[in-house]
């Protein structure tokens, strides 16, 4: 396995897959066997879109701005780990916000 390097100055913002309309994204890793999918998603201010879940571990980290989830505010500097199977959302923000979401999708988590 190799490094890694991305500089996400270089990528171009496109539509956000699966999400609502106005929401943006840089795919900074696709993801495969050894790599988890990393990308921003920019959200514009009044942006809402539906819950959902997923069979693998997601990671939420807020850059900047609000991301509203279950009645639960998480600002800028916010960290959450959402387990397999965890339904998350319906998501909104007020103030817009830049998310980095990281997916482990294809990685053996293993068990504990």
């Amino acid at each position: 396995m190799t490094e890694l390097q991305v500089d996400s100055t270089d990528l171009k913002w496109a539509e956000a897959q699966g999400y609502s309309p106005g929401a943006h994204e840089k795919i900074l890793c696709a993801g495969d066997q050894d790599y988890p999918r990393v990308y921003l998603l920019r959200i514009p201010p009044g942006w809402h879109t539906f819950g959902h879940f997923h069979d693998f571990p997601e990671i939420h980290y807020i850059i900047k701005g609000e991301l509203e989830s279950r009645g639960k505010v998480f600002s800028e500097g916010s960290f959450r780990v959402l387990p397999p199977g965890f339904r998350h959302g319906p998501f909104s923000s007020e103030t817009g916000a830049l998310v980095m979401i990281t997916q482990l999708v294809n990685q053996d988590i293993g068990t504990v």
